[in-house]
């Protein structure tokens, strides 16, 4: 598919600093075995709709140099079509999965393992197509894996993109042109200080790039050369090296198996519902005790929580762990903290903690308005950071409300000039490509917090008109492996 854009297309300073690889998310559907077929093309031609309106999602991600700075990337050719990014897996026949055994347990993430519901040699190719998608058929329903390069778009990018694909398979007209504004990132890089990365501790500069930020090689089957020497590589024509790239693709994604076999048991994914009642009584006991309350020293719902989690998570990590601080209640948040801090597993090192960090990710789109639109196609994030000694981290409410404070007052300093001078700090760097930040930079003691709260990706209407099908999201999650 030819691109209406001019190629290539250069991402912005922020989506350069996103991990080099695609998000998939898990959307469940319960489709009848007679309407499979409908559905299917319902979501096929949908997707080709979304890609003739946005014909940067058929693009590659690739390294290129935008003269002014090393490690640039951009959407380059190829250009695929919807029929080179829309697979199908069918389980239903070996009776794998059952859609209604699965809804029973509450779709559990251990029962999804990554290489059955998404397309791994997508992930694993060196040429990252924008955006690929896997439906996956089993008993009793349907799982639609849209995966979206992460350096192209955000979470709230992601569900703009789904909102819209979900538009077209419900038979809507939709304009291209629409879209022409969402996708500028002119406006990002308009006017940016010349600032030093040292100006921002969340930020490091490498000497050398870290695996996960390693560029594309942009190697197609066609551009493989081999030793030009005698032997058996000099003989290959370009069919034996097809079928290299091939064999080599395989073996990647045979070694990824084996990489997320071993570390599915030694990691657990454990889901926590939190009633909304529960979720006011701890934002109402976190501004209990707050000694003067004011505009500023309000915190959200979502502070507090972060906080809890925060406390909570250094509590169980610190191997000379300190008993909470008994308080006079009704025993409620000691129940909510005891099942908290339960849930992390010890570390095995006798070190002790000396401080930790949090950052949360921040989707700034609103500071940026009118000049970035909310349904912006890009990266917008911002990752505000806390730290604080051991001693300030127990699981108290006293030290989940001042912690909640403290993240709040960071969360205040983010407003469209600090995004500027972040941009204007990563633009300077003589290669972007070494540029990380520091929470990607893991350690003893680190937590990162990312909300999906604002988006609407599992209330979307599939429901097709043309083609009679009922077809209803019940459940949406991440997949983390991506």
């Amino acid at each position: 598919m030819a691109s209406s854009n001019s190629e290539p297309f250069f991402l912005s300073p922020i989506d350069n600093m996103m991990p080099m690889t695609a998000i998939p998310a898990l959307l469940f559907f319960p489709i009848k075995a007679k309407d499979i077929g409908r559905a299917i093309k319902a979501f096929f031609d949908g997707l080709q709709a979304t890609l003739q309106t946005i014909p940067l999602l058929t693009g590659t991600i690739s390294a290129v140099s935008d003269g002014t700075q090393q490690g640039t990337l951009a959407i380059t050719s190829p250009w695929r079509k919807a029929e080179d990014l829309f697979t199908v897996k069918d389980f239903r026949r070996n009776n794998k999965y059952s859609y209604s055994e699965l809804k029973k347990k509450g779709f559990p993430p251990s029962a999804f393992p990554v290489w059955d519901f998404t397309s791994l040699e997508f992930i694993v190719n060196s040429n990252s197509p924008v955006m690929f998608v896997q439906a996956t058929l089993i008993q009793g329903g349907l799982v639609l894996a849209p995966g979206i390069h992460h350096c192209f778009v955000d979470g709230t990018g992601h569900a703009t993109i789904l909102r819209l694909w979900a538009a077209f398979c419900r038979g809507e007209r939709v304009k291209q042109e629409n879209f022409s504004d969402q996708l500028r990132r002119e406006p990002l890089l308009a006017d940016l200080p010349t600032l030093s990365l040292e100006e921002f501790p969340e930020y490091t500069y490498l000497r050398k790039p870290v695996p996960v930020k390693q560029r594309p090689r942009n190697k197609h089957p066609s551009q493989i050369t081999l030793p030009q020497s005698r032997g058996f590589f000099s003989i290959l024509n370009q069919r034996a090296k097809d079928a290299c790239y091939r064999v080599s693709t395989k073996f990647k994604i045979l070694g990824i198996r084996l990489i997320l076999k071993y570390q599915s048991s030694r990691v657990s994914t454990r889901l926590l519902h939190f009633p909304s009642s529960s979720l006011t009584r701890l934002k109402t006991s976190v501004a209990q005790r707050c000694i003067e309350p004011d505009a500023m020293t309000w915190t959200s719902t979502m502070d507090a929580l972060s906080s809890l989690i925060f406390c909570c998570v250094t509590d169980s990590r610190d191997p000379t762990k300190l008993n909470p601080k008994s308080e006079k209640s009704d025993g409620y948040w000691e129940a909510l903290i005891g099942r908290l801090s339960g849930i992390f597993q010890r570390p095995t090192t006798s070190s002790p903690l000396v401080s930790a960090r949090m950052t949360t990710i921040m989707n700034a789109r609103k500071m940026c308005q009118p000049s970035i639109p909310a349904e912006f196609l890009g990266n917008v994030l911002l990752w505000p950071q806390i730290q604080s000694h051991r001693r300030e981290l127990t699981s108290s409410m006293e030290h989940v409300s001042n912690q909640a404070r403290k993240l709040r007052g960071k969360i205040r300093e983010v407003d469209s000039q600090s995004l500027k001078r972040t941009l204007g700090a990563l633009r300077s760097a003589p290669d972007v490509s070494r540029v990380t930040m520091i929470s990607a930079l893991f350690r003893d003691g680190d937590l990162t917090i990312s909300s999906w709260r604002e988006q609407d990706t599992c209330f979307l209407d599939w429901a097709p008109t043309l083609v009679y099908v009922a077809i209803e999201c019940e459940y949406v999650q991440p997949s983390w492996t991506a």
